[in-house]
């Protein structure tokens, strides 16, 4: 393919493939044909190496026109001249066509064994084919930017010019095609001298190829470490022998070293980060329980639903029954810390243990662990309900940071410290000061007192002033202790009591604190999120087997992850509150809200209405799947002495609202049924508040208006009730 006719006076000008980059010739626009020199056709097949499997396509230092290159590799390849096989140390004039399909990754055949080749330029072409026929040219933009899109029928033929580091007049040229669907299996490579061929030396160090790069960053994905990485990916490339299969290797599919690996590990990450931000901002658009997320300058979110913040004010801020809101921080879930909460739920028991079940609430996730942390944390669930900052107690563990985080917010509430862990703080300062023994457990019970022999310590004091009484008492015989037990004459243990643990005692675990956060005589232990910090690391085990082909149940994951399984480990506890209504599940309903239970075969039974009524017993903010008709949820409150609100009737364009009576919601949906019932309450309902005056609440006396006793729907779906008296509604709801 050497020649080509012009027959056009209005050309264009193309850069020509050859050295000299500022030659150029000139095509026409109108058909170009591409006559075919007989003997390059008869020219003998022969094979580099007499390897079967690399043919050459030319030897010598024959130069290639663009538009023969375009044949040559995509309008008619000829199927006995492709190289199968990469090539490797390639030192004299000859060009090769290679199917990159065959190789580990597309661009490995630019690693052959010859050293290292610097980029010198390169340029291109752009044809449009007819019928496999070159109709028309034009140069291809240098500018990216200003590269149009190829249409279909063109062909862009590029050609990169190398030459090599060491060696300068050793050059290569690689030629490749593309098209509107994207890049060509085949690319046609050539080697030339510009004298006499001669032995290249090999580079020190070689580039790794393109195939060995994927292989790693698919390997740093697992839990091996960088050397671990290494050595399996050396041993797989051939090892020391450098075999593989083949005669000799290319050196470029071997790990440079250990540090590739660690950079390939550290580049990951980072686009992990990216990935993981983008699908964290996706959820929390998706979903409402990711609030308030945040990516710099640390990644952290708050995860909860409307419930169980509902929950918190309900349980954490009655002064006349609470129980202490309680927080905790675990890790090793992933690069992040979590810091989830528990609470109470006061209308239930847990069927194992007789007292109200403590229950997960909302949690953080971050990546920093200081106050202001936890101040975010507040404030965010502040945002979702106000009454956030009621909450009457907190406890936690040692840690100041969770009070004083949440001290700005819940001002009120009365900090709790966990005796367990005040107790591992002076066991490990005294175990350090070599106390052991006897010695040590005089100290413990002087402090903690002793639950075996019913001994009294500083914690059971009935005041600050008595606890500094006590201790200005203890303090010389701990010295005459300690320097018994340390054979020394500097005692130290009193003096980190008054520094580190007497303070904290007087204001967060004395007798008369405990009895104000509503623990009487009792101490407080933060297992309850401890144990919640168990259930979750459980669910992200189980959770990982399940996604994990191999069953390994490791706790890496990303915050998202985290954060979806929590969210389900919330919904699960919701629905098992629900349960309770009808006495399954791990918890039972408490002797107060005992008239809300319903067996399970009479609960299939009852209407939509009636079972929303009483789940709203036990969860005020639960949401019905289906809008519906409502009215009994007051009317069950009453029972139990709860005060009933206020009635509320809204529709399309206004609400009233009249005090002292309960609340009715009407929601009409026009889905053009005649089927549709709306279930109203018949007059004989009573709607005083006096608990002693309310019967168990029922339907039996309600009047239901179907379709044939009503009219039809008005324009914008609102109901037409027809004649008021004939409803039977109460007086209030004239006009509504």
């Amino acid at each position: 393919l050497n020649s080509t006719n012009v027959r056009n006076e209005n050309a264009v000008s193309v850069i020509s493939d050859n050295e000299n980059y500022d030659t150029f010739e000139e095509f026409s626009d109108e058909s170009i044909a591409i006559v075919s020199d007989s003997e390059e056709e008869l020219r003998p097949l022969e094979y580099y190496n007499d390897n079967p499997n690399i043919p050459y396509y030319s030897k010598g230092k024959k130069d290639f026109k663009m538009s023969e290159v375009l044949h040559a590799i995509q309008l008619s390849v000829d199927a006995d001249r492709i190289c199968v096989e990469r090539l490797l140390g390639v030192t004299e004039d000859a060009s090769f066509v290679i199917d990159t399909s065959k190789l580990e990754a597309r661009k490995d055949y630019l690693e052959d064994n010859t050293g290292n080749f610097r980029n010198l330029g390169h340029c291109g072409t752009v044809f449009t084919v007819k019928n496999d026929k070159i109709v028309s040219m034009s140069a291809m933009e240098r500018s990216l930017k200003d590269r149009p899109p190829l249409k279909h029928g063109e062909f862009l033929v590029k050609v990169v010019y190398w030459g090599h580091k060491k060696h300068k007049d050793f050059k290569k040229r690689t030629y490749e095609v593309s098209s509107f669907r994207g890049e060509g299996v085949f690319v046609l490579v050539r080697y030339l001298f510009e004298d006499e061929a001669h032995e290249v030396s090999p580079c020190k160090k070689m580039r790794t190829s393109e195939g060995a790069k994927q292989k790693i960053r698919d390997r740093i994905k697992s839990h091996k470490t960088p050397s671990a990485i290494f050595d399996d990916l050396f041993e797989e490339a051939g090892g020391m022998e450098f075999a593989g299969g083949m005669e000799f290797a290319c050196t470029a599919d071997l790990p440079r070293s250990i540090g590739q690996i660690k950079y390939e590990r550290h580049k990951q990450r980072k686009k992990s980060d990216i990935d993981e931000m983008a699908t964290l901002l996706q959820l929390s658009k998706q979903n409402s329980y990711i609030r308030n997320l945040q990516w710099t300058p640390h990644p952290r979110m708050v995860v909860l639903t409307e419930n169980v913040v509902q929950d918190v004010v309900d349980f954490c801020t009655n002064p006349e029954s609470f129980s202490p809101f309680t927080i905790d921080t675990t890790f090793n879930v992933g690069p992040f810390y979590v810091t989830t909460t528990t609470y109470k739920h006061l209308k239930l028991v847990d069927e194992r243990s007789k007292k109200s079940p403590s229950l997960p609430g909302p949690a953080l996730f971050h990546a920093k662990q200081d106050t202001g942390q936890f101040l975010y944390f507040a404030q965010t669930l502040q945002e979702v309900n106000q009454d956030i900052g009621d909450i009457l107690a907190i406890g936690s563990d040692r840690f100041k940071g969770f009070a004083n985080g949440f001290a700005k917010v819940c001002p009120v509430a009365q900090v709790i410290v966990c005796k367990k862990h005040a107790e591992d703080d002076v066991t490990r300062k005294l175990t350090s000061l070599g106390i052991t023994g006897e010695a040590r457990n005089k100290f413990m019970k002087d402090i903690f007192g002793s639950e075996t022999t019913k001994e009294k310590g500083l914690i059971d004091c009935l005041s600050a002033a008595e606890f500094d009484a006590k201790v200005l008492h203890l303090k010389p015989e701990w010295k005459m202790r300690e320097m018994e037990a340390r054979n020394t004459s500097e005692p130290q243990f009193s003096h980190y009591f008054d520094i580190y643990l007497s303070h904290e005692m007087k204001e967060r675990m004395i007798l008369p604190v405990r009895r104000r956060v509503g623990l009487g005589d009792d101490f407080f232990y933060d297992n309850a999120t401890e144990s919640i910090n168990h259930r979750f690391k459980v669910a992200i085990r189980n959770e990982k087997a399940t996604c994990n082909p191999t069953g390994a149940r490791d706790l890496d994951c990303t915050m998202a992850e985290a954060g979806e399984i929590y969210y389900n480990m919330l919904q699960q506890t919701r629905r098992n509150i629900h349960r309770a209504i009808i006495g399954l599940g791990p918890y039972r309903l408490s002797d107060q809200y005992a008239l809300c239970y319903t067996a399970a075969p009479i609960w299939n039974t009852l209407s939509d209405n009636e079972k929303t009524s009483r789940i709203r017993m036990v969860d005020t903010k639960y949401k019905p799947a289906t809008k519906i008709a409502t009215v009994e949820a007051e009317t069950v409150s009453s029972a139990v002495g709860k005060s009933i609100p206020d009635i509320i009737i809204e529709d399309d364009q206004s609400s009233e609202k009249s005090e002292g009576k309960s609340v009715l919601d009407i929601t009409i949906e026009d889905d053009q049924s005649s089927e549709n019932e709306v279930v109203l309450l018949d007059e004989q309902i009573n709607y005083r508040s006096e608990a002693s005056q309310v019967t168990r609440p029922t339907t039996s006396g309600c009047d239901t208006i179907t379709s044939d006793k009503r009219k039809t729907l008005a324009e914008g779906g609102k109901l037409s009730l027809g004649d008021f008296e004939k409803t039977n509604l109460p007086i209030i709801f004239r006009g509504s």
